[in-house]
Order: structure tokens, then sequence, then C-alpha cells
């Protein structure tokens, strides 16, 4: 679609997809210039987007894409765009975004019922059980989310003799193309191979000697040419496998009977399939599994995928790009469109034991720290790659979590970043002890506080009975400071009963410090824990109990329904270290209080001698809008009076 009138190359697409189903006749570009009826629009799909390995290409196309539909009806399409995951500035042309959510727990059970049904395995309800066990021992139940994930694990599953699965995201897809080729061979392969000696037995010996030589190397061309594929979709399969040494015409072959024993290795291989006029890869994620396969096979190889992966951007930023905390535009991006073939890479490598590979990848993955988008969706990559099954280098790792430090480190007012998002970031790398980072960094004195609890939280909702033991143990401590031990006892709330208690028995412990007896008897009081009420008191009878804590209180009471809140607020009105304009506030919200007792309270500050007159003044209006009544009414006559008889 890129760099052509649209109603050609939408003509020319649909001819290409429909010729193999008995079209006729070349579809005329005129037929797209209007739409398919009065009143009507054609519904384009425009689909594997991040296939285009060209950025400029992409956001050119994108581009043209978002041009068209800003024209509104005058234009005869609507689009749906499909991709994987890309940089939030390359789709903000479009207005509507979904992402389809991954398979849930039942809807796995339901497509392995599916599947062992129609493989015959026994009992297929007892087995699907079993499968999604297999697939939490193997640590792939987040993988399986993916449908085709999920129905190559059903099928592995059933294929195999005691129900074991492989361990990562490119063993399963070795594994299943293993059960393909194991299903396929005799009416595949060794049928393409019988056929073409036959067709070419009169073409001499070395015709003969040619095609065994190809398809014994069908194998390792398969995944050379996805690697070239990879780097140029737009390439025929066919055309890039004649091309490569093993794969030579012979002279005695003419070229189209040539060509007629490539595709038919091909498709004999069940790795590609006819689409569009051409053969491809069943699935991307198929083209990038061979290509990282091919990419890992030698050194030559895996320098130029890695510098196709991360080539650097234009020196010259685009439009569109904000700089980063004042930073130099460095051209540093992030390829997500590469995500998975990353991924797929790491798990050869890892396989392999390759360490110099994994050296190789590992510093292509620690400079993205530096990326132009922030030092945080860089870490969000390589968490995706995690999340992905693949081993991150320890060395990534390091990486990783040295730069949530330093982003955590600069606080709130100095970042663009959430707190709770850097936290994910230490959770999903896979550190080995992504639980103890959490709970060092629960315990910084001098981390925000905002951060600190994101980090507390984290270690109930990750870290399972370790993290809440770790709570306890952190919030139990004497030795830590109050408004740190404060931070677990919170998170634990939701999680383990003994959240609430802790809670309680920091807001009754005066060593810990008025603010933090104040945050612990917050979070009591969000519970409505019967405790509460009588603990909030408590403190207010500390005289030196200073006014914003005293105002939290109060607060605290009135919303347990506890009178003493009014009391709280009472004393607060009359305390004259405090402004006039907050003490006004502080009478109307008494006035307005569900308590009788608030209304007495506004009558005492009215009637007191010792307070301000725009205090008393104050008292009796708030009196006067909760009940004008003739004991309001006539504390006005008296304050108006007096303040005659003063000007007088």
């Amino acid at each position: 679609l890129a760099g052509r009138p649209f109603a050609e190359a939408l003509a020319e697409a649909v001819t290409a997809e429909l010729a193999p189903f008995g079209l006729l006749e070349t579809l005329s570009p005129a037929l797209f210039g209007t739409g398919p009826g009065p009143g009507s629009r054609w519904m384009v799909l425009v689909d594997g987007l991040d296939e285009i390995a060209d950025v400029r290409v992409r956001r050119d196309l994108l581009g043209n894409l978002a041009a068209l539909g800003e024209r509104g009806p005058t234009v005869p399409y609507r689009f749906v765009v499909a991709t994987r995951p890309l940089p939030d500035q390359e789709l903000e042309s479009f207005r509507l975004h979904y992402v389809l959510k991954p398979f849930e727990d039942h809807d796995v059970r339901r497509l392995a019922l599916g599947w062992f049904r129609y493989l015959r395995v026994p009992d297929p309800p007892q087995a699907a059980e079993r499968f999604l066990a297999a697939l939490e021992e193997a640590g792939l139940a987040e993988l399986a989310g993916s449908p085709l994930m999920a129905t190559m694990l059903c099928r592995l599953y059933a294929a195999g003799p005691d129900g074991a699965l492989p361990d990562s995201r490119g063993a399963v897809y070795r594994c299943y193309i293993e059960l393909l080729d194991s299903g396929r061979n005799p009416a595949g392969l060794v049928r393409v191979r019988t056929q073409s000696r036959a067709a070419l037995q009169g073409r001499g010996t070395r015709a003969l000697a040619a095609v065994e030589r190809t398809l014994d190397h069908l194998p390792a061309l398969i995944a050379h040419v996805a690697d070239v594929l990879h780097g140029d979709n737009r390439l025929s399969a066919i055309e890039v496998l004649a091309e490569l040494p093993a794969a030579t015409r012979p002279r005695a072959v003419p070229p189209r009977e040539w060509r007629t024993f490539l595709e038919a290795a091909l498709r004999g291989s069940g790795l590609l399939t006819a689409g569009a006029g051409r053969l491809e890869f069943w699935h991307q994620t198929l083209l990038e599994f061979l290509a990282a396969q091919h990419a890992m096979a030698d050194d030559r190889s895996l320098e130029p995928a890695l510098d196709r992966v991360f080539a650097p951007e234009d020196t010259e930023p685009p439009p569109w790009r904000v700089d980063y905390a004042g930073r130099t535009y460095r051209g540093i991006r992030i390829p997500w469109e590469y995500l998975s073939y990353v991924a797929f890479l790491l798990d050869a490598a890892s396989e392999s034991g390759d360490r110099g590979a994994t050296r190789r990848i590992s510093r292509r993955l620690c400079r993205l720290m530096g990326a132009d988008e922030g030092p945080l969706p860089a870490c969000q990559f390589i968490v995706q790659l995690a999340r992905f099954g693949a081993v991150v280098p320890e060395e990534v790792v390091t990486a990783v979590v040295g730069t949530a430090y330093e982003l955590l480190r600069a606080g709130p007012s100095h970042r663009h970043e959430k707190g709770d998002e850097i936290i994910d970031v230490v959770l999903g790398v896979g550190h080995f002890d992504a639980i103890g980072i959490c709970a060092d960094l629960a315990t910084r004195p001098q981390l925000d506080d905002r951060d600190a609890m994101w980090a507390a939280r984290a270690l109930p909702r990750s870290g399972g009975a370790r993290g809440v033991d770790l709570c306890v143990r952190l919030a139990s401590d004497p030795a830590l400071a109050g408004a740190v031990r404060v931070r677990p006892a919170r998170a634990l709330i939701g999680w383990d009963p003994r959240g609430a208690d802790l809670c309680a028995a920091l807001g009754r412990d005066a060593d810990v410090g008025d603010a933090a007896r104040v945050e612990a008897l917050r979070a009591l009081a969000r519970l409505r824990d019967p405790r509460a009420a009588d603990l909030c008191a408590d403190l207010c009878a500390q005289p030196a109990l200073s006014a914003t804590h005293r105002t939290w209180m109060a607060i605290l009471l009135v919303s347990l329904g506890d009178p003493r809140g009014a009391d709280q607020y009472a004393l607060l009105a009359a305390d004259a270290r405090l402004g006039l304009a907050r003490r006004r506030r502080l009478i109307r919200t008494l006035g307005r209080l569900p308590f009788t007792r608030a209304g007495d309270l506004c009558a005492e500050l009215a009637v007191d001698a010792g307070q301000m007159r725009e205090v008393r003044a104050a008292a009796v209006e708030a009196l006067l809008h909760r009940c004008p009544d003739a004991r309001a009414m006539a504390l006005a006559a008296a304050l108006s009076a007096e303040t005659t008889a003063d000007r007088a």
C-alpha cells in the first residue's frame, strides 16, 4: 500500500487474494474508487503493520491511512489496522485503539478440550486439567494466552508420551516444527523427492544431485530464506531460495522447471502456504523463529541481524519527538516491532550456550537505556522479553534494576514516569531477588513515600507467602523509623488479616511518631475497623498534636460516624494559631456535620467572648445555615447588637 495510489494498491491486493479461488479477471482500481453501494464504504483490514521493517515506510503508510480517514464520509473506505505493539507516537493518528485480551484459564481449557477430543486423547476433560497444570509447571501459562501458542502447546502435549512441555518459547516452535515434520514426511517431502526425481530424470545426474542437495539442506535453506525476508518482506520466498548456493539451478534444468521444484519443496515443508499470489510463512512468528535460528548459526550472521534490529534512527529527530529530560537526541529507538524476534534470539543463545552471542545481544539491549523515548520504555521493552519467556542476560537485568533505582531516587517531581510502572519493571525483568529489592525500596527513608508504597504493595501482591512475611517483619521492626514501618503494614491490608493488627499497633504506639500513627489509622479507618475510632480519639487526646494531624483525626472520626469528630473540628476552629480563613472553613464544616452536638459546638463558639468576632460571626452563620431556629436567631441578634454597641 505504501507509495502508491490507494485504489490501485487495493485492487491488486484483492486480485492476488482471490485469484486462487477462481477469480477470472483482474479487478479494476475503478471498482474501489467509489463505495460498494449508495451510502456504504469498503471496510479495509490492513494486517501485519509491524511486519514492515522500514520505519519510514511504516510511518508514511500510517500517515496516508490517517489522511484518508480524516476526509470523512466522502472517502469510500473505513480502516481497521492490525499490529503487534508499536511506539505510541506511531499510532497517535488513530483516535480509537483496541487491545486484544489474551486467553484466560477458561479459554485455554475450552481450546484444549476441543483439541484433545479431535486428537482422540483419552478422557479429554481430565487431560485438559492436567494440561493447565503442566503449563503452570513449565512457566508457559502466560504464553498460552496467545491463541497460536495455546494451539501449538495443545498439540505438543497430546503428542508427548509423558505430557511434558518445552521450557521456552523458542523450544515450543522447534518442537512443533519437528512434530509437523514427523507427521508430514511420508506424504510431504518424500513425495516431493520422488516426483522431482521422476520429472527431472531426463536432465542428467547433476540435476538429480542438485535436487537431493537442495532437499537435504532444506531446513537450513528455509531458515536462511526467513532471515532474508525478515529484513525485506517484499521479496519472494522462491526467488530468495533460488539465489542460495545450496539451491542453485543446474544448467541443464530450465528456470521454470527449477522454480516448480523449489515451490514444491517449500510447500512440502509445511512451513509456507500460498497467500496473495505467493508463498508465505504461515505466521510471522514462525518466520521470526527461523530467522533467529539462522542468525545464531554463526557469528557472521548474528551481527548483521543485530544491526538490522538496533539500527539508529535518522540524525534529525522526527517532528513528533519530545526530548526526554532535556537530553540531546541520539537516534536510539526502541525496536518494538522486533520484540518477538529478539526474544527468539535470546532463546537460541540460551539453548546453544553461546556466551559470546549472549554478550553481543546484551550490549545492544543495555544501550537502549539511552533511548530517546526515555529509560522506562527501554526497561519495559526488556520486561516484555522476559514475559515472552526469554532468559534475559544477567547484565541486562542489572542494568534495568539500576535504571529503576535511579528513576525512583530522582523522585516524582523530577521525572515523567509513575512509581508503579517503575516497580513493575523491577518485578517483571526476571531478577532472582525482585521481592528483596522491593523490600529494600520500601524501607528507604530517603525515597518518596508514594514510590516506597508502590514497592511495599508489591511484596504481598507478587511475593506470595515470602512477601507477606517480609511485610510483617518490616512493620514489626522497632529499629526502623515509624514512617517506614507503616508502609508494609498498610500494604498487607487486603492480603493478610495481620495488616489491620499491625496498623492498629502502630496507631497506638507513641514511639513511632504522630505522622506514622496518622497514616496507620487512616488505613485502619478505610477498613471500617472497630478499633479505629477509639484509637483516633486517643491520638486526639495529645495536647501537642499538630493542627494538620488533628484535622486528619477529625476527618476520620466523622467518616466513621463518631460524634467525637465534631469536638475536634471545634477545637481546631477555636485555635488562635490558625489563620482566619482556615478557621472559617472548619466552622462551616462543623455546621454541616450530621451530629446533634455539632450545633451545640457552633453555639458555644458564637458566645465565646475570647474568640475573634469574625470567628463568632462564622459560627452564627453556620448555625443559621444548619437550623435557623430561635437559638440561632437570638445568637445572631445578640452578636449584631454587640457589634453595634462597639462601633458606637
